[in-house]
């Protein structure tokens, strides 16, 4: 029956779901979707390798041998409520199951997985699929095995794909000829497919193998996708040229906010530099940027600190497995606070707190990564006040203010810096890794508030002691008439006191 091309609308009404195949999960599957049921929203389809028992959902459908798959391929068609489909299985027998399900229009997302052989000859009706369904966001392919003709059919299926599309993945693909030889120029269609996609938010390319032929093409597409947000190139083959190429692409209005070079061990120095550039553009976007993988070294930890040293958007760099040395965490150190003067310090790098990468298993902390460094990270982190963050720091480093600078200005700065202390108060911090301890107390912030204080009425005496004196007089003058007007002979002594006392204040003046 599998084979077969037949009209499963015309015997939907008489069919019994028992007949379609005896497994009882997959029944109750095919009986929601029949109905319509709203809380089926999600689907797996597995082969018959996979173990019933190991069923942790109830969206999993198990494709049994000699069961006609084109039924499900029916009711999904028919589903209004299906919001996502993973299909972890796919071969020549689904035929039916694609033709019956392209004129579904509630698919949201789709998932090929696991070794599927997608977009095959029998599977071009998946392109009127792509095409008709206005609600579809994501396409999700990974480690999926593509042939000339199945990669020609998805480009054609991507190309025509509906303005809808938000995401889009090709992640561990391989890419033939149909004599099984290497076929990477198939890639090049695919990805200039995609470029159709102005509106795509998210491209995943993770480990296809691409390389000078393809980055032209890549370079292309994402300067066509004025609103790509996140690329992903995790484990490919690009070079300095070509990473050269893809920056040019990213450099004029670009609206990415995370890019993944990782484990691109052809890029030597010369392409981080071209790298770097992306986070000296003044209006740069990147708030992720993973390199890890690399081993970019001391000379890679220089030139990312020089640029982030006027970078503030950038929030996670992927440094792992980098060999990066102690002279290299040193300078990330100074980029993240630099403490060779109370000016520095504030000019410091508030932004990055996270050096980690984010892919699964890299996740954790960087074995070699120093003290300073992680307590840096964890005052950016802190908070998303980065006046604060400077506050901190200066208070961590600095036991006294170098206020000659301000002397300028006179006293008319010092209520600025008296309030600039009386503000840090509210931010008292303490961090603490293995037996070293950081922190500022509030002790230290007012013996640091007297200094400034002192500091400015030793350069200054006359101008801090004339309008305190000349305060003292008005006072005396003011209490010295009420004492008169009420009783003078009552109040001889203390009247006689207080113009003792401003006497010595006027003596001051002169």
């Amino acid at each position: 029956m599998e084979g077969e091309l037949y009209n499963y609308a015309a015997m939907a009404d008489t069919i019994k779901i028992e007949d379609i195949t005896s497994n009882e999960q997959n029944q109750m599957i095919l009986r929601q979707l029949k109905e319509n049921d709203p809380d089926l929203e999600v689907i797996y389809i597995f082969d018959e390798s996979f173990d019933p028992d190991e069923a942790e959902n109830t969206h999993d459908y198990i494709h049994i041998n000699g069961d006609d798959i084109g039924w499900l391929g029916y009711y999904v068609g028919q589903s209004t409520n299906l919001h996502e489909l993973h299909l972890c299985y796919g071969n020549d027998d689904f035929k039916n199951f694609y033709r019956e399900m392209r004129s579904n229009t509630s698919i949201q997302k789709i998932y090929f997985n696991g070794g599927c052989c997608v977009m095959n000859p029998v599977e071009e009706q998946m392109a009127l699929f792509f095409q008709n369904n206005h609600k579809l966001t994501t396409i999700h392919m990974v480690d999926c095995r593509m042939k000339a003709e199945g990669a020609r059919q998805l480009a054609i299926a991507i190309g025509g794909c509906s303005k809808s599309l938000k995401q889009m993945s090709l992640i561990d693909t391989e890419w033939y000829e149909e004599d099984g030889s290497p076929g990477d120029i198939h890639l090049v269609n695919v990805i200039t497919a995609i470029g159709n996609h102005t509106q795509l938010e998210e491209l995943n390319l993770k480990n296809n193998s691409i390389g000078r032929e393809e980055i032209p093409a890549l370079a292309t597409t994402v300067s066509c996708i004025n609103n790509l947000q996140k690329l992903n190139l995790f484990m490919n083959d690009i070079d300095d040229e070509g990473i050269e190429t893809l920056v040019d692409s990213l450099s004029d209005g670009s609206n990415l906010r995370e890019l993944n070079l990782a484990a691109n061990h052809r890029i030597t120095i010369d392409g981080w530099i071209d790298v770097t550039t992306l986070l000296e553009m003044f209006d740069s976007k990147l708030e992720k940027l993973d390199v890890s993988l690399n081993y970019i070294g001391d000379g890679g930890a220089y030139i990312f600190s020089t640029a982030l040293g006027i970078n503030s958007t950038l929030k996670t760099l992927g440094l792992q497995s980098n060999r990066i040395t102690r002279r290299g965490w040193k300078l990330l150190s100074k980029l993240l606070c630099d403490t060779s003067s109370v000016n520095n310090t504030y000019l410091s790098n508030h932004t990055l707190f996270d050096l980690t990468s984010e892919e699964s298993f890299l996740q954790g902390p960087i074995p070699t990564i120093t003290p300073d460094v992680h307590c840096y990270l964890a005052l950016n982190r802190s908070t998303g006040d980065k006046g604060k963050v400077a506050i901190a720091k200066i208070l961590l480093h600095h036991s006294h203010f170098e206020v000659q600078p301000f002397f300028e200005w006179e006293l008319k700065v010092l209520p600025l810096m008296i309030g600039w202390f009386t503000r840090a108060v509210t931010f008292i911090f303490t961090y603490t890794i293995g037996e070293t301890a950081y922190g500022i107390c509030p002790e230290k912030i007012n013996s640091m508030k007297l200094s400034v204080i002192y500091d400015f009425i030793k350069e200054f005496p006359m101008l801090y002691i004339e309008p305190v004196t000349r305060k003292e007089i008005a006072e005396c003058t003011a209490l010295e008439k009420e004492l008169m007007n009420q009783s003078p002979g009552d109040n001889e002594a203390s009247l006689e006191e207080i113009r003792r006392h401003k006497a010595r204040a006027m003596r001051r003046l002169h």
